[in-house]
């Protein structure tokens, strides 16, 4: 694939996701700018990846999740864990920790017990959250970088920092999508509208 088709889909992609660095080096070699419009600072951007990174050390290092299926998304202090463990205590002790690291504001664990899903499931996941992306990217008037989108056994979760409209927006979109059994919306507004 030529330098000129893929570059259209790393900004999609990584803009929906709310990924800007990926962005900028596809965007630089093909000699283009792409600015981010995430809500969240530089500093709690970065809060956010150190906080991702820390939970997935954690569950690395418990013997009874190094093998289990987890997922770990910030956004703004608020981590969502999602995915598939083999008992419910060591998510509780998980959780608990991270509860405790700094910058840490909120932590929803979404996790199933049970075995890891299938590669074929994980394949509908990315998939299903593709589809919500490149919807997103194309609704007009809509900034869809500023909304992660986490699919886990054909739920979507939408996190982000936005508005009342851009929330209903995107919640919207997600539902309309095929293959899509729930929407969870783990928004944070900046407004106060209705």
């Amino acid at each position: 694939m030529r330098m000129t088709h893929l570059l259209p889909v790393l900004i999609v992609a990584s803009a929906a996701s709310g990924c800007a660095a990926p962005v900028l080096m596809g965007a630089a070699a093909a000699g283009a700018v792409v600015v981010t419009q995430d809500e969240r600072s530089a500093s709690t951007i970065a809060a956010d990846e150190k906080i991702e990174l820390k939970a997935a050390e954690l569950a690395r290092h418990d013997a009874q999740l190094a093998s289990a299926h987890l997922n770990f998304t910030s956004v703004n202090g608020v981590v969502l864990i999602t995915g598939e463990a083999p008992a419910r205590e060591p998510l509780e002790q998980l959780k608990s920790a991270l509860a405790r690291l700094e910058k840490v504001r909120e932590v929803r664990n979404e996790t199933v017990v049970g075995p890891a899903s299938s590669m074929n499931s994980r394949s509908q996941d990315s998939w299903i959250t593709t589809k919500v992306k490149s919807r997103m990217v194309a609704e007009k008037d809509f900034r869809a970088n500023r909304i992660k989108v986490i699919t886990e056994q054909q739920t979507v979760y939408l996190l982000g920092v936005v508005t009342k409209r851009e929330g209903f927006v995107a919640a919207t979109i997600a539902r309309e999508i095929d293959g899509v059994k729930r929407v969870v919306k783990m928004f944070e507004y900046t407004d106060q509208a209705s």
